[in-house]
């Protein structure tokens, strides 16, 4: 089968595979995986997050108004900023506090030049997150159980949708099938996508040296 007769998003996974695959495996990721992470480094884990989150939801607004594709494929339910939000002051920060690590920094130029050049690349970036809540669902649970926590709460982000995540999911994956993108605009989504996973992959290996400064400190200590 060609590039042309496979649908977006068949593209988008093939093309992101094998950076798909390094950020799972990255050791942040596995503490989050097995619920070994520290109640404060997973609320450094929010903070950027909630940053990139911010920044990608004024760039979704402004899709959505100037681009057929996006206003088509993005709704409201998807911007997950209100979820960090709640999440960081469940875990005692502000969120008018947080400040960007250079990876986050880099991600939010990033999305600027989106914005100016081509808009629709942006839905790149949101195929990423977005799919991402597919295993978060289970990160969260682990984030539960190893936190003692009886409900959602500080654990929105990763679990936004609930039982609705299969059908949230198979709408987003339906709507982008659904467009008829030009090779241009399939090429700079993939593009984005990409360069999303390196982001994610970059930014959690900034927090893995912030929790081995952290460790060696308490060690000293």
């Amino acid at each position: 089968m060609t590039d042309s007769q496979q649908t977006i998003m068949d593209l988008l996974k093939k093309a992101t595979w094998d950076l798909h695959q390094k950020a799972e495996t990255s050791p942040v990721e596995q503490k989050l995986i097995k619920g070994t992470i520290s109640r404060p480094h997973y609320a450094v884990f929010l903070e950027q997050r909630y940053l990139v989150h911010k920044r990608l939801d004024a760039a979704l607004r402004k899709a959505r108004q100037e681009n057929e594709h996006a206003k088509a494929v993005v709704h409201e339910y998807q911007f997950h900023t209100r979820e960090i939000e709640a999440d960081l002051r469940f875990y005692g920060v502000d969120p008018a506090s947080v400040q960007p690590t250079p990876g986050t920094k880099r991600m939010a130029e990033y999305i600027d030049r989106i914005e100016r050049e081509n808009l629709v690349a942006v839905l790149g970036i949101q195929y990423v997150l977005e799919g991402s809540t597919n295993g978060a669902r289970f990160i969260a649970r682990a984030i539960r159980m190893a936190f003692g926590l009886e409900t959602r709460e500080g654990t929105r982000y990763l679990d936004p949708y609930g039982d609705e995540q299969r059908q949230y999911w198979g709408t987003f994956r339906a709507a982008m099938d659904a467009r008829d993108f030009s090779d241009e605009e399939r090429d700079a989504i993939i593009d984005a996508a990409r360069q999303t996973f390196i982001t994610i992959i970059d930014l959690e290996k900034e927090l893995e040296e912030r929790m081995e400064e952290d460790g060696a400190s308490s060690a000293v200590g």
